[in-house]
Formats: structure tokens, sequence, C-alpha cells
């Protein structure tokens, strides 16, 4: 359920109708690294690790895996041709 609802979470901006797409992807963005902070902070918590590395390692390793995604479906986008608008 935690995975789920942290998983979901950064989607929500898309859902808002009359945003524009820039403002989705920042918005969507910023909570995604809100809740890469959130899980750096209850693994320094749970696991008694050094809060500031334990943050600081799980923003890089989620943000690297976020960015890998992202640009994995913008070539398959342009690859296959398909249009967002």
């Amino acid at each position: 359920m935690a995975f789920i609802a942290v998983g979901i979470t950064p989607l929500i901006p898309y859902l808002i109708l009359g945003l524009s797409m820039t403002t989705q992807f920042t918005t969507s963005s910023l909570i995604a690294m809100l809740m890469f902070f959130s899980i750096g902070l209850m693994k320094s918590l749970s696991l008694g690790k050094i809060k500031l590395t334990s943050v600081i390692k799980t923003l890089i390793m989620g943000s690297a895996a976020a960015s890998i995604a992202f640009l994995t479906g913008y070539g398959l986008q342009h690859l296959f041709g398909i249009s967002m608008i």
C-alpha cells in the first residue's frame, strides 16, 4: 500500500484540469522529490543511519530512476511518432 501511495502521489497534478503541461511536470517533479526525501528520512530513522546521507542517497537514486523512466518514455514517444496533444 505504501508503494502504491508514494508512486501515485506525483501523478496527481496530471489529474488537475486547466494546468499547463509545464506546470504539471514541474509540480509532479517537486512532489516526487518530496516523496524521495520522505523515504530517505524514514529509512534513516528506521535503520539508525545519518539523516542527511540517507536523504541525499535516496534523492539521487530516485531522481536517476525517474529520469531514466522519463527519457525512456520520451524516446519511445518519438520512436513510434506518438503525439501527446
